[in-house]
């Protein structure tokens, strides 16, 4: 008697050689290879492997019974998804993609991930993925530790019984590129993931991360209620309102310019920044399959930004690059717009390498994306924060833009009285001296030809940075300068002498009483007169 092997049932953008629904048995293996697949019958299987890309849904009321289980599948651009509304008996894996360590100073060799899946124990997770970096007993598995500010790597030993929480991530490295292989439920309920403000450093900073087997959306995530009115968007820091993500060599930020096109993986970890002790909230409703989700990436970098009017600038060596982004909206102003202004990782730019801007309006936190109201289009300049060491030649261009064509983006560097139309061309130079902050370099946004800047104190910027209680005076000094603060009455309140060989000073108002003051520097060239609010 001869034994015909078991039908393989696979799903390519359709069913061969019919669809398994209510007709599969425990010896029939499921391959979805392509697309979106949904099993709206109680049905058996031997095993069900989803591939990268490809998506599953198991509408309310069904049983899926599985002999072996059921593989969620993943490599570096691609995700199986998973959205169990009814039920699995049967074990679920999902082997997710994560970063190998090459420590090659280049590529930051680790991932950012949540596990995808339920009540798995560090101690198994371990012991199931030889290919998890080790020295010693440690592993390549940290949770973002408050009390510290760092990351502090698991112990085989110490964390063997610790089980992986759903809605937090880790950082993750593999020795070899290959996936790790997650155990455990699916997740199919709210998950309540506490934030805090505590800390010795990054203190409002909390990893995070998706904890169903689908993609997320960012707006959703970012819209999601946690009470009557209350969404996650207003528990965050109202200069961070976003999600960031790790994409190797930087942070990929997601505001609300760009969210509602953007959708996280199953098991992506990501930043985001509170503004006190709160549970933030992940939802079913999220879950989307690969099809819905737009995309397979992990994480997308830039996002799309097809819907509005932007330019995003780099800022590169030969071996780094860092981008600063501009949107103009027709609902933001110049000043903080909570959700479409967003700082950089952490509050603060990286010392050694960075590119940002600083608010036209009244605020002086670094900027990775700044919003603008689109009547300020064709007329508008923006300090430019430049973090770079001597000797280093770095390139400035526009890297993406959607702007109307009369729209010309120069780049004005102060101490070389030039300005460069990034348009048609980049500016390339190597700084004799390490660059830090703002107050040489600008954008400018115009209608109009640009040509040198004449030195006089037109280009100089005075900001009040209320939160440090300074009066911040940015650019070029060709001369002797002095700074006067005066009050509403005419009366000088305190006189400071400027240093010309400095770009960016700082005058401590601490003494100083709340209220409206005008802020006039001159010197022989003549003077220039702000009125700022100190708070």
């Amino acid at each position: 008697m001869t034994i015909l092997p078991a039908i393989t049932y696979t799903y390519d953008n359709g069913w061969s050689p019919e669809d398994p629904n209510g007709i599969a048995t425990l010896a029939n293996p499921i391959e979805i290879i392509n697309g979106d697949v949904t099993f709206s019958l109680s049905t058996q299987a031997q095993h069900i492997t989803v591939h990268p890309g490809a998506g599953m849904t198991v509408n309310s009321g069904v049983l899926l019974t599985i002999a072996d289980d059921l593989e969620l599948q993943s490599v570096s651009n691609a995700y199986a998804s998973l959205i169990l509304n009814g039920d699995i008996s049967g074990t679920v894996r999902y082997k997710r993609h994560v970063n190998s360590y090459t420590n090659d100073g280049v590529l930051n060799d680790n991932d950012l991930i949540s596990s995808p899946l339920s009540g798995q124990t560090f101690g198994d997770f371990a012991n199931d993925n030889s290919n998890l970096l080790a020295s010693n007993t440690l592993r390549a598995f940290a949770p973002f530790d408050k009390t510290t500010g760092t990351f502090t790597n698991y112990d085989t030993v110490s964390n063997n019984n610790t089980v992986i929480t759903d809605g937090t991530a880790y950082r993750v490295a593999t020795s070899d590129a290959n996936t790790l292989n997650f155990t455990g439920a699916v997740k199919t309920d709210e998950v309540d993931v506490p934030i805090v403000s505590s800390g010795p450093q990054f203190d409002v900073w909390n990893l995070v991360g998706n904890p169903y087997t689908a993609y997320i959306n960012v707006a959703d995530f970012l819209n999601q209620e946690v009470s009557p009115g209350v969404a996650n968007r207003d528990l965050l820091d109202p200069f961070a309102v976003a999600v960031y993500g790790w994409n190797g060599s930087g942070y990929d930020i997601i505001n609300l310019f760009t969210a509602a096109s953007v959708n996280l993986a199953p098991g992506q970890g990501f930043f985001v920044a509170t503004n006190g002790n709160h549970d933030l909230k992940f939802a079913p409703v999220m879950r989307k399959t690969s099809i819905q989700a737009g995309t397979s990436d992990d994480f997308i970098a830039n996002g799309n930004t097809n819907a509005v009017q932007f330019a995003r600038l780099k800022l590169a060596t030969t071996a780094k690059s860092y981008t600063t982004s501009f949107y103009f909206d027709d609902n933001t102003t110049m000043d903080l717009d909570p959700g479409y202004d967003t700082a950089v990782f952490g509050g603060n730019a990286p010392s050694d390498f960075a590119l940002y801007s600083k608010l036209v309006g009244e605020n002086n936190m670094p900027f990775a994306i700044q919003a603008i109201n689109t009547t300020h289009l064709s007329n508008v300049t923006i300090p430019l924060g430049v973090n770079a060491n001597a000797g280093e030649q770095l390139t400035f261009s526009i890297e993406a833009m959607q702007l109307p064509s009369t729209i010309n983006v120069y780049l004005e560097d102060q101490v070389t009285n030039t300005v460069t139309l990034l348009n048609t061309s980049n500016y390339i130079l190597t700084p004799n001296t390490n660059l830090q902050g703002t107050g040489r370099f600008y954008v400018h946004f115009t209608n109009t030809t640009l040509s040198a800047p004449d030195q006089t104190l037109d280009s100089i910027q005075i900001q009040s940075d209320n939160r440090n209680k300074n009066i911040v005076i940015s650019g070029v000094l060709s001369t002797s300068s002095e700074v006067h603060i005066i009050d509403l009455n005419g009366r000088v309140i305190t006189t400071h002498a400027l240093d010309p060989t400095t770009t960016i000073q700082r005058i401590n108002v601490n003494h100083i009483n709340a209220g409206v003051y005008m802020v006039q520097v001159h010197n022989a060239t003549g003077h220039k007169t702000v009125k700022v609010i100190l708070k």
